[in-house]
């Protein structure tokens, strides 16, 4: 038990030993900093290095003329058996711009329009083939063949009536 007669071991105040433990660790802080600046400073050393030769890479092979010359006109083949496809059915220009000043033909910018949005999709394909990546040219073609294909079942619609109101008279 404690006697209240005896006096007490005496201890130091709570806020000096708070202060001690604090100043302990400042010390050992800063001799950890002094010890790693000291030991950064010595691995840092100046001194000319060698030049640094820059190696490009070589030009991208290109493919040859006359097969780039061969690859456009089979992109460009489609169109042409559009317009061998539409001579066989009777549809020419001629017919297409007489039908429009004329109106005799109702529908007939159905037609154009659909060759308007086939103009559109070429278009597409070209900037894919410059710019756009796949992913840009996938969206956008699936986004404008909804189109594409609404102008397209009206002009065949169109020219389907004008080819069976021909087989009445």
């Amino acid at each position: 038990m404690l006697d209240m007669a005896e006096p007490v071991a005496a201890q130091p105040p709570k806020h000096i030993l708070i202060m001690s433990s604090s100043l302990v660790k400042a010390i050992i802080l800063s001799t950890c900093l002094v010890a790693s600046v000291l030991a950064a400073g010595e691995e840092d050393v100046f001194s000319i290095q060698p030049e640094i030769h820059h190696q490009f890479r070589p030009a991208e092979k290109m493919p040859s003329a006359w097969f780039s010359q061969v690859f456009a006109l089979l992109c460009l083949s489609p169109w042409l058996l559009l317009v061998v496809g539409w001579s066989l059915i009777g549809l020419t220009p001629k017919s297409v711009v007489s039908g429009l000043c004329n109106q005799e033909r109702g529908g007939t910018h159905w037609i154009i329009g659909f060759v308007a949005a086939l103009a559109v999709t070429d278009y597409m394909f070209y900037l894919y083939w410059t710019e756009w990546n796949i992913f840009h040219t996938l969206k956008c073609v699936g986004a404008w063949g909804l189109v594409l294909f609404a102008f397209g079942q009206r002009a065949l619609s169109t020219l389907h009536d004008h080819r069976l109101a021909s087989q009445k008279q």
